[in-house]
């Protein structure tokens, strides 16, 4: 409704939002979903707003490399997005907002296919960003996988973790059931 009325960024959010819950719900990664975010991809596209359209493409490579075998599943470089390209043609502000989305992604994808060099790096990118975030759903997904991350490197950055652990405990006494 908010797309007929012209709303087009509140629509798109709500949009970004409804997928990150999707994913942080552990629901099925068919090709159903990939075509809702290759609509939204399109749709983005046709009225500029390429930050969005980018976080769709980060979306669909997402579950393009958990459903398709690949020999770097933790690379967003496929048909859906290619990370080097896309952020080498973005301004500053959409490039630091965009890296951030694929490097939550990415360490998410690294933490599945134990990639520790991978998890290291993504945890070293993500470190440079204020820890929480006004999406609460994109925060839920980056918190949960620093922290699985963080504890499971050998060179354990116990800091990142335990920050994890005390912004999960202090939502659960707040009353999230997701906590």
């Amino acid at each position: 409704d908010l797309k007929f009325l012209g709303k087009f960024d509140l629509a798109l959010g709500s949009m970004l939002n409804y997928f990150n819950a999707y994913f942080a719900a552990g629901l099925s990664l068919g090709a159903i979903l990939e075509s809702k975010l290759l609509v939204l991809d399109e749709f983005c596209q046709s009225i500029d707003r390429s930050g969005f359209a980018a976080t769709f493409q980060i979306h669909r490579q997402f579950v393009m490399n958990l459903r398709q075998k690949s020999e770097h599943p933790t690379l967003l470089d496929g048909p859906a997005f290619k990370q080097d390209t896309v952020l080498a043609e973005m301004n500053d502000q959409n490039r630091k907002m965009t890296l951030r989305d694929a490097s939550v992604y990415r360490l998410e994808l690294a933490f599945i296919f134990n990639d520790t060099e991978c998890m290291a790096a993504m945890l070293e990118t993500l470190s440079g960003y204020p820890f929480e975030d006004q999406v609460i759903s994109r925060f839920y997904i980056r918190a949960c996988f620093m922290g699985l991350a963080s504890f499971s490197l050998v060179k354990k950055n116990h800091v990142i973790g335990n920050q994890c652990l005390k912004y999960f405990r202090r939502m659960k006494k707040l009353g999230s059931t997701n906590a």
